[in-house]
């Protein structure tokens, strides 16, 4: 069954701390100065652990580092870059050229109905955008999360430090598939470019409730449903493999 138990740190830790500073749910720690533990009451399974660690001491799922060694031979395989893509939590300051921002987001012409330009609108974001738009968020999500603020300015939770961030807007929640659907493809583009990406959702989320947010970001009243929003940028770290996952069980309907 899914259980934390189901993720293992093995003696050849090296207790070098990636792993800890990449735990979106903080439940590992180095002990003695040496060894990783995992606090299994919180962790989620998510496999960043196994998938930054340097040597491979992690097991997940009974799978070992070995078994989903990055194969850079073949990493521009559409097979390979959907396995061995990981949301991005770190990233260099520097911004991405134009020339790169411009053809990610004229690829999304070929996404299944974004082509429609009255269906969606895009928006990039620049960092002083993010930056302002990041403390309104966690302003107005302080009563839910009394941390949050504070977290925000000093780790930037909304934003993971990403310099651009991607959003598609439409006419209301039930069109925002198609945006879903484009930043998908977006997202996979950018990282067969070797660009880091992640789902901002606490954007979504919020942004769908406030109406300071909306008129920061220029929304009108008939295009105003955030149907996505991804972050990007040169990713300050790389993962070595791939993360194990349990296979699909089918049901065949006939």
């Amino acid at each position: 069954g899914l259980s934390a138990s189901s993720c293992q740190v093995k003696q050849d830790c090296i207790g070098c701390g990636q792993c800890v500073l990449q735990c979106p749910t903080r439940c590992l720690m180095i002990k003695n100065n040496k060894r990783v533990y995992i606090s299994s009451e919180n962790c989620s399974l998510c496999g960043h652990c196994f998938a930054i660690c340097p040597v491979g001491a992690i097991e997940i799922f009974g799978q070992s580092a070995e078994q989903l060694k990055l194969d850079l031979s073949n990493v521009n395989d559409v097979e390979n870059i959907i396995a061995y893509r990981r949301s991005i939590r770190k990233y260099e300051p520097d911004f991405l050229s134009d020339q790169i921002i411009d053809e990610l987001i004229q690829n999304l012409k070929y996404s299944p109905q974004i082509q429609n330009p009255e269906r969606s609108k895009i928006l990039l974001l620049r960092r002083n955008v993010m930056d302002e738009i990041g403390m309104i968020i966690a302003s107005e999500m302080a009563n839910q999360f009394p941390k949050l603020p504070q977290q925000q300015n000093q780790l930037d939770i909304v934003f993971r430090g990403a310099p651009h961030c991607l959003v598609i807007v439409c006419h209301e929640k039930e069109e925002e598939d198609d945006g879903i659907i484009a930043l998908t493809q977006f997202e996979l583009l950018a990282q067969s470019k070797g660009i880091g990406t992640f789902w901002a959702g606490m954007l979504k989320i919020q942004g769908n409730k406030s109406e300071q947010i909306k008129n920061r970001l220029g929304l009108s009243q008939q295009m105003s449903y955030i149907s996505g929003c991804v972050g990007f940028g040169k990713p300050a770290l790389k993962y070595k493999r791939s993360v194990g996952r349990i296979a699909y069980h089918i049901d065949i309907v006939e």
